[in-house]
């Protein structure tokens, strides 16, 4: 029993597959000065892209329809949704800021941190 989302997924996996197959000889595979193994989103996308396929086959092996696939496989296939960061130039100036800002974010979250737990100590004594 095949659903109209289990044709869906296969069909962007077939074509996801094209797109890497596509980059990969356009670029290089591994060698030359635009490899994909230069480019973390390329291999992002490689990646997600094997797991994907991956998963597919397997539950198609074992009998389930594609969806079913391994609980880890569908939560890297979720990474798919990292390729709108690298198309919309708009998220990507922003996915950049806020990982550029993550260790200033810490900071500031262990400095709150110790404040709060100072002002617990010093409110459970009063």
């Amino acid at each position: 029993n095949w659903s109209q989302y289990s044709i869906l997924e296969i069909v962007v996996t077939i074509l996801f597959i094209l797109e890497v197959m596509v980059k990969g000889f356009g670029k290089g595979w591994w060698t030359g000065p635009t490899a994909l193994r230069y480019n973390g989103w390329d291999l992002v996308d490689c990646a997600v892209t094997i797991c994907n396929t991956f998963s597919i086959v397997s539950a198609m092996a074992c009998g389930h329809l594609p969806h079913y696939g391994t609980m880890m496989l569908n939560i890297i296939r979720s990474l798919r949704v990292l390729r709108i960061v690298r198309m919309i130039d708009s998220v990507y100036t922003t996915a950049v800021a806020l990982l550029e800002a993550t260790s200033s974010m810490g900071s500031l979250l262990s400095m709150v941190f110790v404040f709060g737990v100072a002002y617990a100590v010093v409110g459970m004594q009063l």
